[in-house]
């Protein structure tokens, strides 16, 4: 059985890859521990790197490979395998290859399927019997058709560690997956919206390894496209024809092409069955408390490695561990955490950039929390040694941008244990910008007119009516004489 080798994070093995090196703690080649993981990373293409040829071909391949696979796992010496056509595999058409198993559906893991090209093929209604070892990857390959649901049952025998159960769509994006922190059973549905071949992926993600049994089933109606009958078209009697008048014909005026409306990203969405605590998502910008962890029960919600709940104070019908706190800030804490457990919370993010103060306590020093957004990290912290489990300090993650989106995943990683949580909060560290004020625009004074003054009257002359008469000067001298 292979295992994982840091520079296969990115080829066909996709998420299960990138979720193990996340437990895990591993990295790719040049690439520190603390490096934020990209959003590209998060939704991987689990066959990013296939060789591009058609999907008959590609389907002869894996069909021939677990073929040979299986006829090696069930003949032996002496003995003949007892077998049955169980389906074909073809995407229409004739038949390209017939896949065949045992006669009850039971069959065993057939290696090597560590890689989506290799993965073994299953018909609907099969149970196989696998192995993990330490870091493993195992695929199998179903052919599932539109509008049916692939029901994957998982179990395992172990119920220490950590293991994923991924299954992939047609087109090698990632549905859905599950974690299983137990040996308990769990059943994974996904509804099918293409026909064609889809993928189940089964991943040590931590100290996982053991035995375990898959069952793959495909419920449900196929939805299928009527095809059109062919109608024989009659053939007319030739008719002759008068030569037509010449018409003059309007030029129509084009018809505007409709722009399309952009498809909406789809908001990522917790685990299927889990919801936030209490029916509400907690809020970013804001205070999480520790104890306000998802519903959805171990291995889904939150992982913690022991079954009893110590302090058994507050939610005594989950596994995880809380107890009264003495930090003045608070009334529970999560204690008694362990190494590689970890919390999810789902949120409603407004867009921004934050600090993330950690309220934490340790009498412990070189401990650390990790915290990730929709399985991106976006930091980690060292806790310092605080001098007692109840003596509390709040350590600080600054400066972390994050996307708008409501039903994100918050998650709490432990990677060395002996910590105590009280609560997360999330702060914007964007300045405050005070506007300047613009100044208003005085009014230039309008020039007043000065005024004409008004001209003084001249005060006319009052005649004075002396009644003297006409003086003249003449021939009769000087005398008064009147004209």
């Amino acid at each position: 059985m292979s295992t994982n080798t840091p520079d296969d994070e990115r080829d066909a093995d996709g998420l299960g890859r990138t979720i193990k090196s996340w437990f895990s703690g591993e990295t790719t080649s040049g690439e520190s521990q603390s490096t934020s993981r990209t959003a590209s990373e998060r939704g991987a293409n689990a066959s990013g790197d296939r060789v591009e040829i058609g999907r008959r071909s590609y389907l002869k391949m894996v069909g021939v490979a677990a073929a040979t696979a299986s006829v090696a796992g069930c003949t032996g010496a002496g003995d003949v395998a007892r077998v049955k056509p169980l389906s074909t595999f073809g995407y229409g058409g004739a038949t390209i290859l017939q896949q065949t198993s045992s006669v009850d559906l039971s069959v065993e893991e057939a290696e090597p399927n560590d890689e989506q090209s290799t993965a073994m093929a299953l018909d609907p209604g099969t149970q196989v019997s696998g192995t993990l070892t330490h870091a493993e990857v195992d695929w199998y390959a179903v052919d599932v058709a539109k509008g049916q649901e692939l029901v994957v049952d998982f179990e395992r025998d172990s119920d220490s560690g950590v293991v994923a159960v991924i299954i992939y769509d047609d087109e090698g994006e990632w549905s859905n997956l599950r974690y299983l922190g137990a040996a308990g059973p769990v059943t994974i549905r996904d509804g099918i919206e293409e026909s064609g071949t889809h993928y189940v992926q089964v991943v040590d993600v931590q100290y996982g390894s053991g035995d375990y049994t898959l069952g793959v089933d495909a419920t449900g109606e196929a939805t299928t496209t009527p095809t059109a009958t062919e109608t024989a078209t009659e053939t007319a009697t030739e008719t002759a024809t008068p030569s037509p008048t010449a018409t003059e014909t309007a030029t129509p005026s084009p018809t505007p092409t409709e722009t399309a409306t952009p498809t909406p990203t789809p908001t990522p969405t917790p685990t299927d069955g889990q919801s936030p605590f209490g029916g509400d998502a907690r809020s970013i910008p804001g205070l999480i408390e520790a104890e306000h962890f998802d519903e959805g029960g171990d291995g889904v919600a939150y992982f913690d490695t022991t079954a009893d709940a110590k302090g058994g104070d507050y939610r005594t019908d989950e596994q995880v561990d809380i107890e009264r706190t003495a930090d003045s800030s608070g009334t529970y804490n999560v204690g008694w955490m362990a190494a590689d457990e970890w919390l999810e919370y789902t949120v409603d993010v407004t867009g921004g950039t934050y600090d993330v103060d950690l309220r934490v306590a340790s009498p412990a020093s070189g401990k650390r929390f990790r915290v990730l957004l929709d399985w991106e990290e976006i930091g980690t912290v060292e806790v310092p040694d605080t001098g007692d489990w109840q003596s509390w300090e709040t350590v600080t993650i600054q400066d972390v941008t994050l996307s708008e989106g409501d039903g994100q995943v918050l998650r709490i990683e432990t990677p060395d244990g002996d910590v105590n949580l009280n609560w997360v909060k999330f702060t914007s560290s964007q300045p405050t910008v005070t506007p300047t004020p613009t100044p208003t625009e005085t009014a230039t004074p309008t020039e007043t007119a000065t005024p004409t003054p008004t001209p003084t009257p001249t005060e006319t002359a009052t005649p004075i009516d002396d009644d003297y008469g006409v003086q003249g000067y003449g021939e009769m001298g000087y005398g008064g004489v009147e004209n």
